[in-house]
């Protein structure tokens, strides 16, 4: 018995982990973006609206190409560890159910 709770306990800070992880920011601030919230949040207001004034068209979409870009590897990647949370978390909760029933025998 003691065996299967170190299991279910492995378990259950592996799926809070994984879980966990998805809320964990990984989309690095450059200081170069004005398309990026943390590029935008690190700059001042008035340094914000002059690099806004001197960008062209190109450089606009191609800030928020890339943005969209990042952003969707990032969604990609917290949908992926969402379903692990679950299927562990799933595994986790079984093995309870299965601890209370063998404790209460």
């Amino acid at each position: 018995m003691a065996f299967a709770l170190v299991i279910y306990a492995l378990l259950l800070i592996a799926s809070m982990a994984l879980a966990a992880w998805v809320y964990i920011p990984r989309n690095p601030r450059t200081g170069r973006s004005l398309i990026y919230f943390e590029d935008i949040a690190a700059t001042t207001s008035d340094d914000f609206k002059e690099r806004a004034g001197r960008m062209g068209v190109e450089d606009i979409e191609r800030q928020l190409i890339d943005q969209i870009y990042a952003v969707s590897g990032i969604a990609s990647t917290k949908m992926r560890l969402v379903r692990c949370a679950y299927f562990v978390g799933g595994f986790s909760v079984l093995l309870w159910v299965a601890l209370l029933a063998w404790g209460s025998i």
